[in-house]
């Protein structure tokens, strides 16, 4: 195999996995596979504020329901 050949081989075989996951992403990202890893998200009972989101601890932790749930109104206490 020529020179250049072998360049383009090995440029092919180390992005195609990168092309392949970005793909993936893509795909997932478009039909909204999963939660919303945000910290927060609007608050549907009040106009123009925050509230933390319920589903931020998946990416750290399992969603099992021992979870801590921290409101505003803990906060305030």
């Amino acid at each position: 195999m020529s020179k250049g050949k072998e360049i383009y081989f090995k440029a092919a075989a180390l992005s195609l996995p990168l092309v392949f996951l970005c793909f993936i992403e893509i795909l997932l990202r478009f039909f909204n596979y999963g939660f919303d890893p945000s910290l927060f998200i609007k608050d549907p009972d009040q106009e123009g504020y925050m509230m933390m989101n319920p589903t931020a601890s998946y990416k750290f932790f399992l969603p099992v329901p021992m979870q801590p749930r921290v409101t505003a109104n803990d906060l305030a206490s």
